[in-house]
Formats: C-alpha cells, structure tokens, sequence
C-alpha cells in the first residue's frame, strides 16, 4: 500500500525554460549556446545545488568555461528566477493526495540561491509534509544518498512509497532504492499512472 508520495519540483510541480530566459535576454544565438553551455555543461551548477561551493567559486567556474562571455553569464545567472513559472495543477495535485490521506514530500536538487529567485512559484510548498533539498545535505540526486538520507528523516519504508521525476536516472536509482517509480513526461500520464498504481 502506498502511504507517501514524492516529487521531484522542477519540471513537475513548476517550469523552468531556461532556452526560453536565455533567448529573451541575448537576441543572439551563439551567444545563447555559449551562455548555456556555461552554465550547464561543465558540472558547476551540480556544485551550485550540491551548495558546497561559495557563490562566488559558482560564478567564477560559470564564467571559466566562456571568459568571452563573463557580462552575459553573470546576467543569466543573476536573472535565472525569471526562468521559472507556475503549473497550473499543482496545487491541486498536492491537496488531493492529501485530503485522501497521503504523506506529500518533495526530493529536488534545489539550491537557496534558486529558492530566494522564485519563492512565489514555489508557493505549493506549505502545503507538503516536508522533503529534502540537496541544499540541505550537500548531496544531489541520482546520488543513492540522498534517497537514504530522506527514507532515513521520514522513517519511510520505500515500498510504499512512490517517487515521480522527469528525470530518467533520478527515477531508475528510486527504483534501485525499493521506492516505486515515474518518469514524468506530463501531468496527464504521470497523474494517470500514479492513480493506477495507488488503487492498485
């Protein structure tokens, strides 16, 4: 029996765009790719949620990949909480479990820098029972620690418990933990098979 259900944040509970916030700010698109490329893919925004790293040592390694750039990425950077948008649903989705009895938590690699931009999309928050943000222990999902470090908090059994993510190898390694598992494309399908399975 399910007891707890768990979500991932972004891209499931709120949107991020961030082609979409890059595109509005620089009308240029190698200066798009060099901005993106920046900050996501030389590992340093692992740091940024993992928050181990200062902003400063953030920033610093952000500009390290593009010195070219070094205006341009401390602007995406300074202005990332205008990439974040509502779901419509969510507030819905959280209460409705509730109301039916079930324990809500989040588990989201979320840094406090990301929360202080866009505390008012986060605004479903008050209504879960809790969760873990890999701020709080330094750890980042798909990092197996992080799944024991919130079924140790909450003292949750992982077999009933379900995890919904949209990313493929945060919902392979809840697999991995005993946790039962979906891979979030859109709110139809994941809301579909989270029904099936809790009237399973």
């Amino acid at each position: 029996m399910i007891k707890t259900v768990i979500f991932d944040i972004g891209r499931v509970l709120m949107n991020y765009d961030w082609d979409g916030h890059l595109e509005r700010l620089f009308h240029d698109k190698e200066t798009v790719r060099a901005v993106k490329d920046a900050l996501f893919t030389k590992g340093v925004w692992d740091e940024l949620d993992r928050e181990v790293w200062s902003l400063d040592q953030i920033r610093n390694g952000f500009i390290s990949a593009a010195p070219g750039y070094r205006t341009e990425i401390l602007t995406a950077f300074d202005r990332l909480g205008e990439a974040f948008t509502h779901r419509p649903y969510s507030k819905d989705w959280i209460s409705g479990l509730k109301k039916r009895g079930y324990q809500v938590l989040y588990l989201s690699n979320y840094s406090t820098y990301a929360i202080e931009a866009n505390r008012d999309v986060l605004d479903f928050l008050p209504l879960m029972d809790g969760g873990i943000f890999s701020r709080d222990v330094k750890l980042i999902k798909p990092d197996p620690a992080i799944y024991r470090a919130l079924i140790d908090h909450y003292h949750l059994t992982p077999a009933e418990c379900v995890f919904i993510d949209d990313t493929e190898p945060n919902v392979e390694e809840a697999a991995r933990q005993g946790i039962h598992a979906i891979h979030f494309i859109d709110y139809e399908q994941a809301s579909a098979e989270l029904e099936h399975l809790l009237n399973t």
